[in-house]
């Protein structure tokens, strides 16, 4: 026989039979209290006992809450943790934890919480723009510097004054870097509107590669002319311009109109054609005016 077992049976037993007299007493008490004079002073003594016994209850649940707590703070539990945790593992049992708390939807819900919460939207968001910001502000300093050399050598050929570093006006690297930016943004738009309308032109039919050619450069044709005119017109400046702190606008500083943005466009884009003219005046006019400027009456300012 088994000492402890028969130990925790007699527990079992005791506790059984406590239960046991415990219905026996109350058995008296109910048929006392379905009598009409007896009942009251038995529902009242009935009351107290119960009252009692509430009490006892709650003194007993604090007791066992103070005694839990007393046991947690306790520093022999936290050596005895210490030392569980520092004790070699069995690598099977490491494995089936890590198994354990990787499959738990608790952990999913742990990172989904992590992942949405306002304080990671905000890093992210912050971090993505301190990224943007230190790009464009290299790109800024780069191609001012460029602009700088590139002047320097030129007007050095021609006997002109050196303007000195930075100025007013927006110098040829820094157009021509704002310039690249756009093209990109513009082409991989364009990329993407010509795919969906070559698929969307198959479910009506074939058409021929000459078709097919001309519809994109007629396409790309208005697509610029539309992107430069509307961004001048209205912002008074592209975001490729926006990246490097540029903006047009007429010498008087107003607002440059369609009409003119159109005139600017065609200039600029002509006069890089016809042996680089138009962008190379930029190097030695005062005022870094091309002749897409001069010709529209626009200067490009920080």
């Amino acid at each position: 026989m088994n000492e402890r077992d028969f130990s925790v049976g007699l527990v079992v037993v005791g506790v059984r039979a406590g239960i046991a007299a415990g219905r026996l007493v109350v058995l008296p008490l109910r048929v006392i209290a379905r009598a009409p004079i007896a009942g009251t002073f038995a529902a009242q003594a009935g009351g107290r006992v119960a009252r009692d016994g509430a009490q006892a209850r709650a003194l007993a649940r604090r007791r066992a809450e103070s005694a839990t707590t007393a046991v947690l703070a306790a520093p022999e539990l936290e050596r005895a943790v210490d030392r569980a945790l520092a004790a070699p593992l069995p690598e099977a049992v490491v494995r089936k934890l890590v198994d354990h708390v990787l499959a738990s939807p608790e952990i999913d819900r742990v990172i989904e919480h992590v992942a949405s919460s306002p304080a990671v939207r905000a890093a992210v968001v912050t971090q993505s723009t301190s990224l943007a910001d230190a790009v464009a502000a290299r790109l800024r300093a780069d191609a001012a510097r460029i602009d700088g050399e590139a002047e320097r050598h030129v007007r050095s050929l021609f006997h002109r004054v050196v303007p000195r570093p930075g100025g007013a006006y927006g110098g040829l690297a820094t157009r021509s870097v704002a310039f690249t930016i756009d093209l990109l943004l513009l082409g991989l738009t364009f990329l993407v509107v010509a795919a969906l309308g070559g698929l969307t032109a198959s479910l009506f039919g074939d058409l021929s590669g000459s078709t097919i050619a001309v519809l994109l450069g007629v396409g790309w044709t208005v697509a610029t002319i539309t992107y430069f005119t509307f961004f001048w017109s209205t912002a008074g400046q592209t975001p490729g311009m926006r990246a490097l702190g540029q903006r047009v606008s007429r010498a008087d500083g107003s607002r440059v109109g369609v009409a003119r943005a159109v005139l600017r466009f065609l200039v600029l884009t002509f006069g890089f054609v016809v042996l680089l003219a138009g962008l190379l005046m930029i190097l030695v006019d005062d005022r870094r005016r091309g002749l897409h400027d001069v010709l529209a009456g626009t200067v490009v300012t920080p």
